[in-house]
């Protein structure tokens, strides 16, 4: 018999790959500044680090750490689960992020992917044993003042407000001074022509396309669309009346924003504005949406305009639905995963007709009413096979999507 040896190599020991994670969440000068040193203080660190592996560098620029939309801790986690990444380091946990709930969920994912997560200024390893429970503590110092911050900031917003400034002064057909809005002679031309042909039975689908194919383009430099018609169709402020605080923010964890229907105080604002269009013709402007609401030309698949829009998002990785259709389907999914592809988020798709399924079955709808479903849901969390659906009174109803379809 012929004896075979086997020579025993040497075992290759690969070096772990370490990683930054940055984020400042305002855009002005010293915080452009605090970003850039973050960028290259990490990046220098890791490099010279003999005993590391270089990542990369994920950052996310003038995003609060309190929102559930961060594109680039999006990606990080995203390569975290494909195994591209060993160690993570941070500034501070408050980088990081400023919810407690959405902090420790992902560092207990990341543990359990064996990632470690290092903060520099708390001088903390998340895979340490103290980690966790020093981690829970200090996360709830930083969303508290995450609070505070939110609680300063609309105080300062409701004072303006009372002296009839408003938050928004990007408005279409106007230029804002410093003091006063002047009417921008071109654009308030736009405006009337849209409300006029609006009014003449054409579509803002009809109106958008014909304006972007002039080159006319929205206040923030965008080609016109239907969005940017709707949202002028239903601006009152083209009136010369306007009121203020009209929607609020709510919880700074839970972030979003709801319609004040008595919450909190309105202010009537006369003269803000110079007047574009007669209050008669936006009074029938309205009348003209509310009927062809209720004849459900809004939600034809030609407008492209569902109760849905803004209302479906990610349970893993925070990112709005968006809206996809062929000829034989018509559904919705992560923005994540159409931006970046399936390896950026794994989520499930989910058929329109099971959105609105499920819909009429939270709320009790023979028939699907987008009037009442906008009313009473804030909004809908996709998870593998659980819809959340987060109402307006604050409660929070589950669905198992997947076994209902498959029922």
């Amino acid at each position: 018999m012929k004896t075979i040896h086997l020579t025993t190599l040497p075992r290759i020991i690969r070096r772990p790959r370490a990683c930054a994670y940055a984020r400042v969440s305002q855009n002005d000068e010293i915080m452009a500044s605090s970003f850039a040193q973050q960028l290259s203080h990490y990046g220098r660190l890791i490099r010279e680090n003999p005993e590391w592996d270089f990542a990369g560098i994920y950052a996310d620029d003038g995003i609060s750490g309190t929102t559930i939309g961060r594109p680039g801790f999006a990606s990080m986690m995203a390569d975290a689960r494909a195994g591209r990444i060993d160690i993570i380091l941070v500034k501070s946990i408050s980088r990081f992020a400023r919810n407690t709930v959405a902090l420790l969920s992902c560092l207990r994912e990341l543990r359990a992917l064996g990632v470690s997560v290092r903060f520099e200024r708390e001088n903390i390893d998340s895979m340490s044993t103290e980690g966790e429970l020093m981690l829970t503590l200090l996360a709830s110092f930083a969303e508290e003042e995450s609070r505070s911050i939110s609680n300063n900031t609309k105080w300062a917003i409701r004072k303006k407000f009372e002296e009839g400034i408003p938050q928004n002064r990007l408005v279409y057909g106007y230029l804002w001074t410093g003091g006063d809005f002047i009417i921008v002679d071109h654009e308030a031309e736009v405006v009337r022509e849209i409300f006029a042909s609006y009014l003449a039975g054409e579509s803002p689908q009809g109106i958008a396309k014909r304006l972007a194919s002039r080159g006319e383009r929205s206040k923030k430099g965008r080609l016109m669309c239907y969005a940017s018609v709707f949202t002028i169709l239903r601006n009152e402020d083209y009136t010369g009346l306007t009121h203020l605080q009209k929607t609020f923010s709510n919880d700074v964890i839970e972030r979003g924003f709801s319609w004040n229907r008595g919450e909190l105080p309105k202010f009537a604002v006369e003269g803000l504005f110079p007047r574009i269009i007669s209050p008669e013709d936006f009074r029938k402007t309205r009348d003209e949406i509310a009927l062809r609401a209720s004849q459900h030309i809004l939600a034809s698949r030609t407008i492209r305009f569902t109760p849905f829009v803004r209302k479906v998002y990610c349970g893993d990785c925070g990112r709005a639905y968006r809206r996809t259709s062929t000829n034989r389907y018509v559904g919705w999914k992560c923005g994540t995963k159409i931006d970046s592809g399936v390896s950026a988020c794994h989520n499930s798709n989910i058929a329109e007709h099971v959105l609105i399924d499920t819909s009429c079955g939270v709320l009790g709808m023979k028939e699907f009413d987008g009037d009442v479903f906008r009313e009473l849901v804030e909004r809908i969390v996709v998870h593998d096979d659980i819809l959340e659906f987060h109402m307006s009174d604050g409660s929070v109803e589950t669905v198992l999507w997947k076994e209902a379809l498959d029922a």
